[in-house]
C-alpha cells in the first residue's frame, strides 16, 4: 500500500453513522434523530422584482424563526444513457422504430453534450437530545420523534411560504436515498427490491464494500471522493451566488449548514470585538496621528450590527459550506475540483481542499446533519438573505419526456405530465408560432412511452402524422360513410348515461339552432326525454343495448305536441325550425348511424377538414362527445392524451365550453391528459369555462403572442414584464413552459425523424 494511504480498510458497516430508520426518521449513533425533506426548487430568475422580494422576505422570516440548526443538501448525479433511453427501437411497433432510434440518438447527444444531471434538494431537520439514562430511552425516543416532527411541520410551512414545496421522506425513501448515495454504481445494477428491506439488516444493506481514507481522497466502494470547504466570503454576495454549484456536471453533494446563534451569546462576542477595534484605532491614531480607514469601517459596521441585534432586526448565524465531488477516476476528480475552485474564486470566495479530513468531509455532506468539520463563518441575516439555496429550474431532471431546451442556459427541459396533480395542458400561441409542431413532437414521444393519443383535428393537420405511424384516421364530413350517431349510447356505458346522452344531444341542437327561445328549448328537452322513454331506454345500464332513437323520432314527437296541448304554437314553431335544420346543410350531423370505431391503443385522429364555419363548431362538439364516451367506456385505464386543436371553436359557445370544462375536471380520474390548443387566446380568456380549463391544467405552454393579448395573459398566468416582452418577441418554437409551480423558457427541439414528421 502506497505511502499516501493513511487510513485502513475496516468493516464498512461499523463506520456508518446510521443505526436505524423508522417512523420516517433516521436514528444515528449517540441517539441523534433526523428527518429529511425533499424539496422542489423554484426558479427565482424568472420572477419580477416584487416576486423575488417576496421569496427573499419569506426566506428571511424562516431564518429569523429558526430555533435549531438545519442542513441543506444539493445532490447532483449525472444522468446516464439508461436514464434517458427508455425507448428501445425494437420495443415499439415497426412504423415507430425509425422515430424511436432518432429520438434515442437525440437523447444520447444531449447526454454527452449537455451532460445532463439529476438534482435533488434536501433539508435535514436535526434533533440532538441530551444524555439520558438507558432505562428511559424508549420513552425519550417517542418524545424526541414528536418534537422532531413538530420542527419539521413548522419548517415545511415556512418553506412553502417561500415557494418551495417540501415533503418528508418515508422510511423506504430514506433507505433508497442512502443506498443510492453510498452505492451509486451498485444501485444502478441492483435496484432496491421490497424484500431487501425485510431480509437484510439495515447496515448490511446500506454499507459499500469498503471505506478507505487517504491524504486527500476518501473512497467509498469503487468511488473516489474529494471535499472542499468554503472558508471566506466577499463583503457582498449577490442573489443566486449558489448557482456556481448548480453548474456542476459531475457527481457531487453540496452541504450548507445554517446554525442560529442566540443574540444573548452573540452580543458579548460583538462587544469584545468592538472594544478591540476601538482600542486598536486609538493606538494607531496616537502613534501616527492618522485614522486607520479599514479599522474605522469595521468598527462602524460592528457598532451598526450591534444596534440591529439589540433591536432584533438581525440575527447571528454560523454558516458552513462544503462540496464533496465524486468520480471513479482520480484525474477527472482533480479536474472537477480545480474547475470548482476557479469558479468560486471568480466570486471572490476562498476555498480549500481538505487534507487528512476526507472521511469527516464525506459524512459532513451526507444528508445526516453531521458537521464533522466545523469550518464555519459568522454571518448575519442580511448576508444569509441572498443565500436562498432552492433557486433552480425543476425541469432539468431527466424524467418523463424531453420537451426542449432552456435557450438561456442550454439545459434540457423534461416533464412527465402524469406525475403532476393532473395531466392536462393548455397550449396558447398566435398563428405560425409553432404550437402544432410542438404538440406533434409531444405526441410522437408520448407514443414511444406507451401513451395513447386521441386527436380532434378540425384542420386535418395531424392526418399525415397518423398515417406515418400507422395510426387510425377517421374523417367526419357530410360525405363520410360513417357519421357518429348523436343519439346512441355505448353498450358499456355506466349507469346514468341516458341522462348524459340527452344533455349532449340538447347541447348539440342548441348549437345548430342558435337563438332558440327558452320556451322552445323547454319543449325540446321534454321531447328528448320522451323519445328515449318510448324506446325503453332509461338510466338502467341493462337498457343501453336497445335500439336508440333517431332524429325522425324527435320530429314526430314534436309534431304530435304541435297538434294538442297548451303549447301547440310553440311546438309547431320548434318543429319548423328543426325540420329546416334537418333538411339544410347541417342536417347530416343529426343523421349519423354508426358508433365511432376507435382503437384501444396507439394514435387516433378524427379529422374535420373543409367543413363550413357554421358547421365546424357543432361537428367538433359531436366528435368530442363521442371521443369522450369512448374514453369513459374503455376497459383499461391506460394513460391517454386527448388533444383538441383549434379549441377556440368550442369555447366560444357556452354549452360546448362547459363540456370542455367537464372533461378537464374529470380527465384525471380516467388517467387522461387533456391538451387544449388555441390561437385565439382572448376568446379562451374571455370565457369563464375557458379560465376554468386553464385553472385545471397543470401545464401551460405559451408561445409567441400578439401585443394586445399580453395584458390578459399577464393577469391570468401572473406573467412578469420580462416574460411578457419575451412572448411578444419569441422566435418560432420558443416560449415559456409553466408547471410544477415553476416556469422556464423553452425552445422545442426534435430529432431528424421527428422533425420530418412534425412538419407534415
Amino acid at each position: 500500500m502506497g505511502p499516501a494511504i493513511l487510513g485502513r480498510r475496516a468493516a464498512s458497516q461499523a463506520r456508518l453513522p446510521v443505526v436505524d430508520i423508522r417512523q420516517n426518521t433516521l436514528a444515528l449513533r449517540g441517539g441523534q434523530r433526523r428527518q429529511v425533506l425533499h424539496c422542489q426548487p423554484t426558479q427565482v430568475a424568472l420572477k419580477d422584482e416584487q416576486e423575488q422580494a417576496a421569496v427573499l422576505q419569506a426566506w428571511t422570516e424562516l431564518l429569523h424563526a429558526l430555533t435549531h440548526p438545519i442542513q441543506v443538501v444539493l445532490q447532483v448525479r449525472p444522468a446516464e444513457d439508461r436514464d434517458l433511453l427508455g425507448v428501445k427501437p425494437n420495443s415499439v411497433p415497426a412504423p415507430m422504430q425509425g422515430i424511436a432510434a432518432s429520438y434515442t440518438d437525440l437523447l444520447a447527444d444531449l447526454c454527452a453534450r449537455a451532460r445532463l444531471v439529476h438534482r435533488d434538494f434536501y433539508v435535514v431537520v436535526p434533533w440532538d437530545p441530551p444524555v439520558i439514562s438507558r432505562k428511559d430511552r424508549s420513552q425519550t425516543d417517542e418524545s424526541t420523534i414528536a418534537r422532531l416532527e413538530e420542527r419539521t411541520r413548522t419548517l415545511i410551512q415556512s418553506l412553502n411560504r417561500a415557494g418551495v414545496a417540501a415533503q418528508p421522506l418515508s422510511d423506504d425513501e430514506l433507505v433508497g436515498v442512502l443506498y443510492h448515495t453510498l452505492n451509486p454504481l451498485l444501485g444502478r445494477r441492483q435496484p432496491l427490491m421490497p424484500q431487501d428491506l425485510t431480509l437484510n439488516r439495515l447496515r448490511d444493506l446500506l454499507a459499500p464494500a469498503a471505506f478507505l481514507a487517504s491524504r486527500d481522497t476518501f473512497e467509498a466502494g469503487d468511488r473516489k471522493t474529494r471535499t472542499l470547504a468554503v472558508t471566506g466570503y466577499p463583503r457582498y454576495l449577490h442573489l443566486q451566488w449558489l448557482d456556481v454549484f448548480l453548474s456542476l456536471r459531475s457527481a457531487a453533494r453540496i452541504s450548507l449548514f445554517i446554525s442560529p446563534i442566540a443574540t444573548e451569546l452573540a452580543l458579548p462576542f460583538l462587544e469584545r470585538k468592538i472594544a478591540e477595534l476601538a482600542s486598536s484605532l486609538r493606538f494607531t491614531a496616537e502613534r501616527s496621528g492618522k485614522v486607520d480607514v479599514e479599522r474605522k469601517a469595521a468598527l462602524d459596521d460592528a457598532q451598526a450590527l450591534q444596534a440591529r441585534l439589540v433591536r432584533a432586526e438581525e440575527r447571528f448565524f454560523d454558516l458552513a459550506l462544503y462540496a464533496t465531488l465524486e468520480s471513479a477516476d482520480a484525474k477527472a476528480l482533480d479536474e472537477e475540483a480545480t474547475r470548482l475552485e476557479t469558479a468560486l474564486g471568480g466570486l471572490m470566495m476562498k476555498s480549500r481542499r481538505l487534507l487528512f479530513q476526507m472521511e469527516q468531509g464525506y459524512w459532513s455532506t451526507m444528508p445526516l446533519a453531521l458537521d464533522q468539520l466545523g469550518i464555519r463563518r459568522n454571518m448575519t441575516t442580511a448576508g444569509l438573505r441572498v443565500t436562498f439555496p432552492f433557486s433552480a429550474s425543476s425541469y432539468g431532471t431527466p424524467e418523463g419526456q424531453l420537451y426542449g431546451l432552456d435557450p438561456t442556459s442550454g439545459a434540457p427541459v423534461f416533464l412527465d405530465r402524469f406525475a403532476l396533480p393532473n395531466a392536462n395542458a393548455v397550449v396558447l400561441a398566435q398563428s405560425g408560432a409553432g404550437k402544432s409542431y410542438a404538440v406533434k413532437v409531444e405526441i410522437l414521444r408520448a407514443l414511444l412511452r406507451g401513451i395513447d393519443v386521441c386527436v380532434l383535428d378540425p384542420e386535418g393537420e395531424y392526418v399525415e402524422l397518423a398515417r406515418t405511424v400507422s395510426g387510425h384516421v377517421e374523417s367526419v364530413s357530410p360525405t363520410s360513410s360513417q357519421i357518429p350517431n348523436a343519439f346512441a349510447l355505448g353498450s358499456r356505458s355506466t349507469a346514468g348515461a341516458c341522462t348524459d346522452r340527452k344533455l349532449a344531444v340538447f347541447a348539440l341542437l342548441r348549437q345548430l339552432l342558435p337563438g332558440l327561445p327558452d320556451a322552445e328549448a323547454l319543449i325540446l328537452q321534454e321531447a328528448l326525454g320522451r323519445i328515449y322513454a318510448f324506446k325503453g331506454i332509461t338510466d338502467d345500464a341493462d337498457t343501453y343495448a336497445l335500439e336508440p332513437p333517431a332524429i325522425a323520432d324527435l320530429l314526430k314527437t314534436i309534431d304530435y305536441q304541435g297538434k294538442q296541448g297548451p303549447d301547440e304554437e310553440i311546438a309547431r314553431q320548434l318543429g319548423r325550425r328543426l325540420r329546416s335544420l334537418v333538411e339544410g346543410p347541417s342536417g347530416w350531423l343529426l343523421q349519423g348511424s354508426s358508433r365511432m370505431s376507435i382503437p384501444s391503443h396507439g394514435l387516433s385522429v378524427i379529422a374535420l377538414a373543409d367543413l363550413p364555419e357554421e358547421t365546424r363548431s357543432p361537428a367538433m362538439f359531436l366528435v368530442l362527445d363521442r371521443l369522450w364516451e369512448h374514453l369513459r367506456q374503455r376497459e383499461g385505464r391506460r394513460r391517454t392524451f386527448l388533444v383538441i386543436d383549434e379549441a377556440w371553436w368550442l369555447v366560444r359557445q357556452p354549452d360546448t365550453a362547459r363540456f370542455v370544462f367537464r372533461i378537464a375536471k374529470t380527465a384525471r380520474k380516467l388517467n387522461v391528459g387533456l391538451t387544449v390548443i388555441t390561437q385565439d387566446v382572448l376568446d379562451l380568456l374571455a370565457s369563464d369555462a375557458g379560465k376554468t380549463v386553464i385553472a385545471n391544467s397543470s401545464v401551460q405552454l405559451l408561445f409567441k403572442q400578439a401585443a394586445r393579448a399580453i395584458p390578459e395573459l399577464a393577469e391570468c398566468f401572473g406573467l412578469t414584464r420580462p416574460e411578457g416582452l419575451l412572448l411578444m418577441n419569441a422566435p418560432v418554437g420558443e416560449g415559456i413552459l409553466i408547471g410544477r409551480n415553476s416556469r422556464t423558457q423553452l425552445k422545442v427541439i426534435a430529432s431528424a425523424a421527428e422533425d420530418g414528421v412534425a412538419r407534415t
